[in-house]
């Protein structure tokens, strides 16, 4: 990405409240810059980037949990991986979702939707690479030495060997 690693925290175990009820990211990232000067507590803070990864979980429910994040945050949280893992199939499904505008015949809304979608087996990963956008990660535009996240189809197959 081309920042410094301090300008980046990744987060566990924090609850945010939503209208109804809480939820805790599975893994969380959250610039730096959000937090107020001299605070290290992310509670208070959305994260830009939540992963909601399940082996037991269905991939419906993964799915709401993606919906969750971006609905009720207040526009805090811009990208939500899911991470739906089958071992018996040695199969990982893994889908980046954001709130997309969608038009009606009346008016214009904006919804949760996968945007993105891989299928991750042992030696392939069809619908790589995959891309995160710098602005979405990090809540500003890139400087000249900034740029997006690229994981292409090799590394997305490292980073699950680890699983089966």
């Amino acid at each position: 990405m081309g920042v410094d690693y301090g300008a980046m925290s990744w987060g566990l175990s924090t609850t945010y409240r939503g209208r109804y009820c809480g939820k805790e990211p599975d893994h969380q990232l959250i610039p730096t810059s959000r937090l107020p000067p001299g605070q290290y507590r992310i509670a208070t803070v959305a994260p830009t980037l939540v992963i909601e990864t399940g082996v037991s979980q269905s991939l419906a429910k993964l799915r709401w949990d993606a919906g969750w994040w971006l609905t009720n945050t207040n526009g805090g949280v811009n990208v939500v991986l899911v991470v739906s893992i089958n071992r018996g199939q040695r199969r990982m499904q893994l889908e980046k979702w954001e709130m997309v505008g969608q038009t009606t015949r009346t008016r214009q809304s904006m919804a949760p939707q996968a945007v993105q979608t891989i299928y991750v087996t042992q030696n392939i990963a069809n619908g790589a690479p995959l891309v995160l956008e710098f602005a979405d990660l990090m809540s500003r535009p890139p400087t000249a030495q900034e740029r997006d996240v690229v994981i292409p189809a090799g590394d997305l197959i490292r980073c699950f060997d680890t699983v089966w």
